[in-house]
């Protein structure tokens, strides 16, 4: 089977994160059922005519700063307190990556994130997956526990190229995580 193999779970549970995404950018007009077959105009009419009371990014919003009402108190080891003022690497700090991770987790009801260390700046960051990455996983018992022991995740990556510095396609790239029977 090929890298880009998707979980069961995960291809009944894709649409309907969609739809929330949707419902939550304010983009549901997609999802509006159409009134006449008949008749494209008003159903287009109809469509143009509703109005979205987004009771779910309101449920969301207040949830999240319900969470974060109380600041949280943080103790870190000196050598890890720059995660306080970048926890991902590129400038999101470890507070807004924390509400972040709520609101994400609210939404959709799960979220992922990998740890990672950066051999370059010597130090580690925390790399954020939303659920619609995280495509494919196996897990085994371990000690009477069940176990991930293999991830895939996909991630949109710039491509380089060599010869134009300014190109900004993208493209996918899988990541695959796999514990080795050592640890298992």
């Amino acid at each position: 089977m090929p890298v880009s193999t998707t979980h069961p779970e995960y291809n009944t549970s894709v649409k309907r994160w969609g739809l929330i995404r949707d419902i939550l950018g304010n983009d549901a007009k997609k999802h509006i059922r159409t009134p006449d077959k008949d008749d494209a105009d008003r159903s287009n009419q109809y469509k143009e005519d509703a109005l979205l009371t987004n009771f779910t990014k309101l449920t969301q919003t207040g949830l999240t700063g319900l969470v974060f009402r109380k600041p949280p108190e943080i103790e870190l080891p000196p050598e890890i307190e720059y995660i306080l003022d970048d926890a991902t690497g590129s400038g999101v700090n470890l507070w807004q990556f924390s509400q972040n991770t709520v609101a994400e987790t609210i939404a959709i009801g799960r979220y992922g994130f990998l740890i990672d260390y950066s051999n370059d700046a010597k130090q580690a960051f925390i790399k954020p997956y939303a659920p619609e990455s995280i495509i494919n996983w196996k897990t085994r018992p371990v000690r009477g526990v069940v176990m991930p022991w293999l991830i895939t995740l996909v991630e949109e990556v710039v491509k380089e190229d060599p010869l134009d510095p300014f190109c900004q396609d993208r493209v996918k790239q899988y990541r695959v995580l796999k514990l080795n029977n050592a640890i298992l």
